[in-house]
């Protein structure tokens, strides 16, 4: 029940810009376009205020698992099902155009480390002043494997192989200095440090 109260309110405070029609607290300024609401399949809900400043897009992906085994001895099989992985994810923009957030939390018992039950699995701020020098602060994978990089909604199969399990840092908080497009290249250079 705790974690259905974190996941209402990190939405209600990611989506609370978007939902505001004034950007003093004192006067009531009547946008001059409304602020728009839309759900597209794939693309999860986006809303985005009158200005443009505040955007949010909500998204779920489940990743969900059926086992069944019958042995030599049994009239039936024994039947499994696991939701291996839960995901909720927030991103937009605020404030500034060159101003990014992104959080991501893991809802699934399968999907969290067995000693440690937090659904947070990141959390950070990009600010991107310029093409070529992004700033990234904040929880997030850390980005030396590539197998760790690729998203799990993207991978043929459902699980990582065992020794990127074992010997990955997974994720750290710190900050990360990047672009995605070097040069202008379409993004066929990029880094992270």
């Amino acid at each position: 029940m705790r974690y259905i109260a974190l996941v209402l309110a990190v939405g209600f405070l990611a989506s609370a810009p978007v939902l505001a029609t004034s950007s003093d607290l004192g006067n009531a300024v009547t946008p001059t376009a409304p602020a728009t609401v839309s759900a597209v399949f794939g693309e999860g809900v986006n809303a985005r205020s009158a200005d443009g400043l505040f955007t949010v897009q909500m998204r779920v992906r489940a990743q969900l698992r059926y086992t069944g085994t019958l042995a030599d001895d049994a009239d039936w099989p024994a039947n499994e099902f696991l939701v291996r992985r839960l995901r909720l994810l927030f991103k937009g923009r605020f404030f500034h155009p060159t101003l990014d957030y992104y959080v991501h939390l893991g809802l699934a018992a399968a999907d969290m480390e067995p000693d440690l039950r937090v659904p947070l699995r990141d959390a950070y701020v990009t600010w991107s002043p310029l093409r070529d020098l992004n700033v990234r602060f904040g929880l997030m994978k850390v980005p030396f494997a590539l197998q760790r990089r690729v998203s799990s909604g993207s991978m043929q199969f459902g699980d990582r192989t065992l020794v990127t399990n074992e010997l990955n840092l997974d994720r750290d908080s710190g900050l990360v200095l990047l672009s995605n497009d070097l040069g202008g290249l379409r993004g066929l250079l990029g880094y992270q440090v």
